[in-house]
């Protein structure tokens, strides 16, 4: 067969390829032709939506006090279609609904959708490749409230206006409020021969007539009027209970020294919701044993005894009363016999200021005794009186001061300055000023001064965060708690473990930074017992107007006693995603005060079953110094702080999550969040039974920035500590030696001019950093 000549194939190739560049430069020349104009649609559809979104920006106030007009823009290239987050606030035509004053004022976010209007085969190609596509715009606003009506503020004055329920001295009851200038107050008295209308109780001889009077009181401002009943019980024996104990939810299972509602309770436990005491008769030091704290102007003591066990007995067991005014010496004031099974009752009158000690005895060898029902009666002393009043430290408007105390009395006042007069009306200055109040309880002989700041005009009321030693008394050996303060607005995060010792250490710091004893918000952040043990003590002692939850359930005790307690108190409760989403009522942003506000942040687990990563995130930004609350939201075995990280933004101050887990605390999170302080919370001390705070978080910490500043409310010796299996650093630090280097309570201190202080409980104030610990200094050396 006769091959083709190799140019005649040559010359073939060079004209296939001539027909491919031809082919090529036709679709490159078609590409440009029909795609140019693609293009050219595409930059002015991205143009369009930068001007709609600028246009709509400006349509939406930061503050919405009227209806919105409606959005107007004339599109070539896109069509609209507007939306709210709650169209019950704002509706679909742009109408406002604005809440009431009550209510409060509203976070909504308002959309507009867009859509591509119908485009070429060609433009849709080139939009895709240029993104240009279906897209959604937002605005944030505010609804604000609508003013208070006449209606609204009778009922703040109702909420205000209380009596005591007993009295031992007259009333001045008051006929009008400085915060309120148009509003008529006037008394009337079911019984006169008690109380008189004006408050004045009637005298027979020397004492004064005790019973029950019925006191009602119209209140008219404007148009509106309301009425509001006290019934008051008139006394002349001025004696309260400094205890009244049932027991019936103390919780001990082994016999220990423990502490119970300010008492200290020795070789007890509990059993049939009373304390059971273990006796021998080798010495004073096994004894089971009551110590109170001091009692001032204590008046009589009674209690219920019997042994535990139903026997017949031979020899004989005593219980014991005795008094100290220093803990030291011990005086016997009563002693009692005990040989049968029946339940008695030792009763004693006292006198004086003392610590007082219920001691079992026994002449066996071993015995175990009940004691239940415990009463401690004392007089009422000034310092109850003055501090009933509850008197501001801080003002910056007109105040209505205190009429009468807990327990009756004309209250009088007056002031060093008119900035702030003796009636309560604030008048404020440039500079702040410190006022003196002289107050005059003469029913009562009492006279003391009270110094309050009247803020200046450009100041601002400082922002309190208190990270509270919840192992202050022992016992708690993990958990935290948080409360944050903003004059009397207070809000309360978690509650610690489920000890006696944890109950004491969280509420003397609301009793005593919480002049109203009422606490606005409560947040429960998941269902651990370290963070919602305590909880049930907390909502039953103090008036709780909300509560932020967790999603979903659990089976444990502690969370059924939690519920229960909720479910009890009549507060208004909030599941956190409907917080996020502001529905139900619910609020993602809690507005505390001028330019201090709660958010809620959506970590995108809350639904999921682990109790830790369910827990609750939220930020607290105070004039620009933002802090982040992370529960116990670690990875655990998830990237859960990946999920949330991104939208928090930078941050001043960091509680650090689940109190210092190897889990948590990335570094990736550390470069998103950007802290400058962070506070390390776990319990009782440094290396609790479950480790934390571990080296590994606190060492990526130092490693992000060494220089940053890192606290931890405890403390403890490192001699007993070891190396677990795990990893994890545990100790054993006891009585005294918790104390080592402890920190106690962190307090930050946001003054509103952009910067903020750490001050400590212990240390004169001055908070030891972890890194200068014995602790770390072990530690550290384990990465």
């Amino acid at each position: 067969m006769a091959k083709k000549s190799k140019s005649k194939k040559k010359k073939k190739q060079r004209v296939s390829k001539v027909i491919g560049i031809i082919l090529l430069l036709c679709i490159i020349v078609g590409v440009v032709v029909l795609g140019y104009p693609s293009y050219n649609n595409a930059q002015n559809a991205i143009t369009e939506l930068e001007n709609i979104t600028w246009k709509f920006e400006e349509l939406i106030p930061e503050e919405v006090l009227e209806d919105i007009s409606k959005f107007d823009y004339q599109s070539k290239y896109w069509e609209y279609s507007f939306s709210s987050s709650d169209d019950k606030l704002v509706a679909l035509d742009g109408k406002v609904n604005r809440p009431t004053y009550s209510d409060g004022n509203k976070d909504v976010t308002l959309y507009l959708d867009l859509k591509l209007k119908n485009v070429s085969a060609i433009d849709k190609i080139v939009f895709n490749i240029l993104g240009v596509t279906d897209t959604k715009i937002e605005a944030s606003a505010v609804i604000v409230k609508l003013p208070q009506s006449n209606k609204e503020t009778l009922q703040e004055v109702y909420d205000f206006l209380n009596l005591p329920d007993t009295v031992y001295a007259s009333i001045n009851l008051p006929l009008s409020l400085t915060t309120v200038p148009n509003l008529t107050l006037t008394w009337e008295s079911n019984d006169e021969t008690i109380m008189a209308k004006d408050g004045n109780l009637v005298k027979t001889g020397s004492a004064n007539k005790e019973g029950t009077v019925k006191l009602t009181c119209n209140m008219i401002l404007g148009n509106e009027a309301m009425t509001k009943i006290f019934n008051v019980n008139v006394k002349n024996d001025l004696v309260i209970n400094e205890y009244n104990l049932v027991f019936d939810d103390y919780k001990d299972s082994s016999y220990s020294e423990t502490s119970y509602k300010g008492l200290t309770l020795i070789n007890s436990l509990s059993e049939n919701e009373k304390i059971k005491f273990k006796s021998t008769s080798d010495g004073e030091d096994l004894d089971g044993s009551i110590i109170t704290g001091l009692i001032k102007s204590s008046k009589k003591i009674s209690f219920n005894y019997k042994y535990a066990k139903e026997e017949t007995y031979t020899k004989a067991s005593y219980v014991v009363l005795s008094k100290s005014v220093d803990l030291n010496a011990w005086e016997e004031m009563k002693k009692e016999k005990l040989m049968d099974n029946e339940e008695h009752t030792f009763v004693c009158d006292l006198e004086g200021d003392y610590y007082y000690k219920i001691t079992f005895t026994t002449e066996y060898s071993e015995k175990v005794f009940y004691l239940d029902n415990l009463v401690i009666d004392r007089g009422i002393i000034d310092s109850d009186i003055i501090k009933s009043l509850g008197l501001p430290s801080t003002v910056k408007e007109n105040v209505n001061l205190p009429f009468t105390t807990s327990y009756g009395g004309k209250v009088k006042y007056t002031s060093s300055s008119s900035s702030f007069t003796n009636l309560g009306v604030c008048t404020r200055k440039d500079e702040a000023e410190k006022v003196t109040l002289t107050v005059v309880i003469e029913e009562f002989g009492i006279e003391f001064t009270h110094e309050l700041t009247v803020l200046g005009l450009n100041e601002r009321i400082s922002v309190e965060i208190r990270f509270i030693d919840v192992g202050k008394y022992g016992k708690s050996d993990c958990g935290e708690s948080i409360l944050i303060k903003y004059q009397d607005f207070e809000i309360l995060i978690d509650a610690g473990d489920r000890y006696d010792a944890t109950v004491q250490a969280v509420t003397e710091v609301i009793d005593k930074y919480s002049e109203d004893k009422i606490l606005e918000y409560v947040i429960a952040t998941h269902p651990d017992s370290d963070h919602i043990g305590s909880m049930d003590d907390v909502i039953k002692k103090y008036q709780v107007n909300n509560i932020i939850t967790f999603m979903g359930t659990a089976s444990s005790g502690v969370y059924n006693d939690y519920m229960d307690a909720v479910n009890n108190e009549g507060a208004e409760v909030c599941k956190v995603l409907d917080s996020y989403n502001n529905v139900n009522g619910c609020n993602r942003i809690i507005n505390i005060g001028e330019d201090v506000f709660l958010e809620i942040i959506n970590t995108q687990n809350y639904e999921e079953e682990e109790n830790n990563a369910r827990s609750i995130v939220c930020i607290l930004e105070a004039y620009g110094v933002r802090t982040l609350f992370t529960g116990d939201a670690d990875n655990n075995s998830s990237e859960l702080e990946k999920a949330y990280m991104n939208t928090v933004g930078d941050i001043d101050i960091l509680k650090i999550v689940h109190h210092g887990t190897r889990e948590g605390t990335t570094m990736e999170f550390l470069e998103a969040v950007d802290p400058e302080t962070v506070i390390v919370c776990s319990g009782n001390y440094f290396g609790n039974k479950h480790g934390h705070p571990t080296y590994e978080a606190l060492g990526r910490v130092y490693q992000y920035d060494e220089n940053i500043k890192m606290y931890a409310v405890v403390g403890g010796e490192v001699d007993n500590c070891k190396v677990e299996n795990s990893g994890s650093f545990t100790c054993e630090s006891e009585g005294e030696e918790r104390f080592y280097q402890r920190n106690g309570m962190i307090t930050i201190t946001i003054n509103g001019t952009d910067n903020y202080t750490v001050t400590s409980e212990y240390n004169n104030g001055i908070p030891i950093e972890i890194k200068d610990t014995d602790f770390w200094k072990e530690v550290g050396n384990l990465g």
